[in-house]
């Protein structure tokens, strides 16, 4: 089963082509299927810049496909219950998807495939209905309809438990829950974060930028704070590159009194700073994204 929808600001769905529409074949047409090899995919890090060829991807848990993935897979499935799209629906449209569903026989067990491909459709694609004087081979007077620009561009690609992507900002708008991936740390946990055993703060007030939660929310569950060699480590860690500037207090605490201070000593938490085997440098890695294996 194949269709095009289209899906709206208000985060409904229209049906656009079914599969017997030759719109629809236009459509498909338009997309040129990128094949996602270990060299250009990438776990999702806000940190890594991508080049033209790569892509970022998350694998969604069954909680989080309920929100994110199973909104456009049940359109497929709950035909009589999708509508149409009217001219009406056209300037409201945020999204246009090939959804396709398949259940394949795999040695007696039936096996379900599903494929979404979903380009972004930005209020600015719009056009309203207009009369224009062109030319071709002469002037010519054409009154056009109102009418949606098709990218081709595929912001999205689900298959296999996997949605690819390239922008983060680009797609969180036509994807619930989404953010899961993108978290801050919350009042509590900066609050708690502050207060550990690792560090000196005075002022659990000060103001930590949206870099700095979102680093504390990755780390603040992955280090084993009530292990004195872990922190051990990490003080020798710090010691070991002082350009930091990461201040260790005479009992062997990390200092903070600013987010610059926060900033500094999340670069000794996630381990960033690195020593070049062949000229020595001391350096910082911009990605802290564990290499294919």
């Amino acid at each position: 089963m194949k269709k095009i929808i289209a899906k709206l600001e208000d985060g409904s769905f229209r049906t656009v082509f079914n599969s017997d529409n030759k719109g629809f074949t236009s459509i498909e047409s338009s997309y040129h299927t990128p094949t996602f090899t270990d060299e250009i995919i990438f776990k999702f890090d806000p940190e890594k810049k991508l080049e033209n060829d790569e892509w970022f991807y998350v694998e969604p848990s069954e909680e989080q496909m309920i929100k994110m993935i199973d909104p456009y897979i049940s359109t497929i499935t709950n035909i009589d219950s999708l509508n149409p799209i009217t001219k009406n629906d056209y300037q409201n449209i945020r999204a246009i998807c090939l959804i396709e569903k398949e259940v394949v026989n795999d040695n007696g067990l039936e096996n379900c495939q599903e494929r979404l491909i979903i380009s972004r459709v930005y209020p600015r694609f719009y056009t309203i209905a207009r009369k224009i004087l062109k030319w071709n081979d002469g002037p010519q007077f054409e009154e056009q309809s109102s009418s949606v620009y098709f990218s081709g561009y595929i912001d999205a690609y689900w298959i296999a438990g996997k949605l690819y992507f390239k922008s983060y900002l680009n797609i969180k708008p036509i994807f619930d829950g989404l953010e899961d991936f993108y978290r801050l740390a919350t009042e509590d946990e900066k609050n708690e974060f502050l207060q550990k055993d690792f560090f000196k703060c005075e002022d659990t007030n000060i103001v930590i930028k949206q870099r700095n939660l979102r680093k504390i929310a990755s780390v603040i569950n992955n280090i084993n704070w009530s292990e004195p060699l872990t922190r051990q480590k990490y003080i020798k860690y710090a010691e070991k590159y002082p350009n930091i500037g990461v201040q260790i207090t005479a009992d062997g605490k990390l200092k903070i009194e600013s987010n610059q201070d926060v900033t500094k000593i999340l670069s000794v938490l996630e381990e960033r700073i690195y020593t070049t085997p062949i000229t020595g440098e001391e350096r910082e890695a911009h990605s802290i994204s564990k290499l294919n294996q």
